[in-house]
């Protein structure tokens, strides 16, 4: 099986993401983004599907008032012109 191309929402615009990115966290503390879902996993705008067999989705909400964005884009999200880092978790 050959290795899965990344795939761009919009090549032109937006947030840009290394593929080899991703380590737990970024040095800042903020979120990583994972090599194999891209920006989305640090998005605000993400939401994380897991079904009952144990696969996992990422759901883009920016999808449900814009019709530019794919509720379920292919991963990986390289660029993203909708993207806006999450913020990190609140450190004790």
């Amino acid at each position: 099986m050959s290795p899965r191309k990344p795939r761009e929402i919009d090549p032109e615009a937006g947030a840009e993401a290394e593929p080899e990115a991703g380590a737990d966290a970024e040095p800042d503390g903020g979120p990583r983004i994972s090599p194999d879902v891209g920006l989305c996993s640090a998005c605000t705008f993400v939401r994380r599907v897991e079904s009952r067999r144990g696969s996992v989705f990422y759901r883009c909400e920016r999808s449900a008032e814009d019709p530019r964005y794919p509720k379920y884009p292919p991963l990986p999200v390289l660029t993203c012109p909708g993207f806006v880092v999450m913020d990190p978790a609140p450190r004790p």
